[in-house]
């Protein structure tokens, strides 16, 4: 009764104010009343009605096409609506989530279909075996449809299996309770193979399959150091070739030894002053550091090879005054067979001086040799007799006649007084009777002269004579 009451005063309501001329939807509201309204009886909405809802703020999708108005316009001042979710849905989930309800929920249907999705867009995504649990499982009281707020840490939700683990003991052993140190999300099973070690890669040599193999004794999973001394102490306290604790090695085991193999050792010599090459790589390292490893080696050559430099002889180094910079006729290739680059002294070797025996000229050593011909060839000038250059009394300079390529036969350069023909086939010594004598034409064709001539005709015989032929 009461109901039916409140029913009649609500239309007597709506007729008193439409019957003074004013609208129960409130005075800003503008529309047609035609649009919802039907002529013949004021009281009743069209079967369609003709208002577009899409010229509000709220467009009409979904399941709210069919929603009866006052669903939503309680009261029939429309603009009293309000346009978020929450004002028309209790929120079920009881303050455990955004108010936001679009986050999850749509228009169509308010069930969910993408929880997946919306899961990967959270702050959790579901990966590995979390893709196909139950949501009870981790949201406990999910049957209220409470999404209490939960930790993103595995040990949030894997307490349980931190505490009962005893191979090996995670409590124990005193674990860090950060499970994806070891574990990995995308996998599906918690098993112990499926270890992520990636804060120090197992590969190679270290490639073990069991744990204890390094983290011995009980001793704890965090606390082991990933220095490779730490596992490889007795390797370094038992080698003798070399011993590493005579000779203080270093026990940074990374600078000889490899994951790959401990042996061979491989050491990085380019990281020092002196890079091996040749004949050096191959060398046993004792060979050179017969002292230690830790005491500091000189990088010259003389340095490792003074036996060999005062033990040779031939040439004899030291009698020779050989300097003791090794590189200089030496390389690392092979010690004997030794080159000189001779141009690096001002004097090359060309002709029959780049076959000579180096002691054919330094005799009495390699310092201070003169470089001019003379020095060498003193005998041969002294000795030649065809001409006889010390009783002719020619110039000691023996390049003005003679050349590298070969020492007879000799040329010199006449072009002072050009000889033809026949002077060219003449022995120098036909022209040159005296040392130092300067022929003219009258010095040998004399006789000549005095055949045709009177002894007061002009001797300047080249006037009229040519070199060529004297009776022409």
């Amino acid at each position: 009764m009461i109901e039916k009451k409140t029913f009649i005063l609500f239309l007597l309501l709506i007729s008193s104010q439409f019957a003074f001329g004013q609208s129960p939807h409130g005075n800003n509201f503008k529309i047609d009343c035609s649009q919802c309204h039907r002529a013949d009886n004021w009281k009743e909405l069209l079967p369609v009605v003709k208002f577009d809802h899409d010229s509000t703020n709220f467009s009409l999708e979904g399941q709210h096409k069919t929603v009866n108005c006052q669903s939503c316009h309680k009261s029939l001042v429309f603009s009293e609506a309000q346009a978020d979710c929450i004002s028309c849905h209790r929120d079920i989930h009881q303050n455990t989530v955004s108010t936001q309800c679009e986050s999850c929920h749509s228009p169509e249907s308010w069930l969910l279909t993408n929880i997946d999705q919306i899961h990967q867009e959270n702050r959790f995504p579901l990966t590995g075996l979390h893709q196909s649990l139950d949501c009870s499982a981790c949201h406990k009281k999910f049957g209220n449809f409470n999404f209490e707020v939960i930790g993103t840490n595995c040990y949030d939700c894997h307490q349980a299996d931190y505490l009962n683990t005893v191979n090996p003991n995670h409590s124990a052993l005193g674990y860090p309770v950060t499970c994806e140190s070891c574990h990995q999300l995308n996998n599906i099973t918690w098993a112990a193979n499926n270890v992520a070690h990636d804060f120090f890669p197992l590969v190679e040599g270290h490639a073990i399959t069991n744990c204890f193999n390094c983290h011995q004794n009980g001793k704890q999973f965090n606390s082991i150091s990933s220095d490779c001394f730490d596992c490889h102490k007795k390797q370094y306290n038992s080698a003798v070739s070399p011993n590493h604790i005579t000779n203080n090695l270093p026990t940074d085991c990374t600078e000889c030894h490899s994951i790959s193999s401990f042996v061979p050792s491989t050491f990085q010599h380019d990281k020092t002053a002196f890079i091996l090459t040749g004949s050096h790589i191959s060398t046993d390292c004792s060979a050179c550091h017969t002292s230690g490893y830790q005491v500091k080696l000189q990088t010259d050559c003389y340095s490792c090879h003074q036996q060999k430099f005062d033990g040779t002889t031939n040439p004899n180094h030291i009698q020779s005054g050989f300097p003791t910079d090794c590189s200089l006729c030496h390389t690392t290739t092979d010690w004997l067979g030794a080159t000189f680059d001779h141009q690096t002294t001002g004097f090359q070797l060309t002709g029959a001086h780049s076959s000579l025996d180096c002691a054919s000229c330094h005799s009495t050593g390699y310092k201070g040799t003169p470089t001019d011909c003379y020095s060498c060839h003193q005998q041969n000038y002294n000795s030649t007799t065809s001409p006889n250059h010390a009783a002719s009394g020619f110039p000691t300079n023996c390049e003005q006649c003679h050349s590298q390529n070969s020492w007879t036969p000799s040329t010199f350069n006449h072009s002072f007084y050009a000889l033809s023909s026949p002077h060219i086939n003449l022995n120098c010594a036909e022209c040159h009777s005296e040392p130092n004598f300067k022929p003219q034409c009258m010095s040998c064709h004399s006789n000549d002269f005095f055949k045709e001539h009177k002894s007061g005709d002009p001797q300047d015989c080249w006037r009229c004579h040519t070199t060529f032929k004297w009776d022409d």
